[in-house]
């Protein structure tokens, strides 16, 4: 039996997870599942570092209360957060200005 190990975006890509975040506030208790796979895109597509300790989660914050570095875990669950990553026509024209 092996033992899967999360400290990149491509592990939770690649073993098929989502990404469980929850806020490091403590009176705060918001949580949310993003998908993956869009996690990784939007990070190669802004050149963020992949690695899941530090780097890429000071990207993201609590959109309850503000608080910066989320805990991320991998979870099966479905996605809770439908609306954070745009729609198709939003990821063609986020790639065209981002190639210059």
């Amino acid at each position: 039996m092996s033992s899967k190990t999360f400290h990149t975006l491509h592990d939770f890509v690649r073993h098929g997870m989502n990404i469980h975040l929850t806020c490091d506030n403590p009176p705060c208790p918001h949580t949310a599942i993003l998908d993956a796979f869009m996690v990784c895109q939007w990070a190669r597509l802004w050149r963020w570092p992949m690695a899941i300790e530090a780097d890429v989660m000071r990207h993201f914050r609590c959109s309850k209360c503000g608080a910066r570095r989320p805990h991320p875990r991998p979870t099966e669950q479905a996605v809770t957060l439908l609306n954070f990553f745009p729609d198709e026509r939003g990821w063609k024209r986020l790639q065209q200005r981002m190639r210059g």
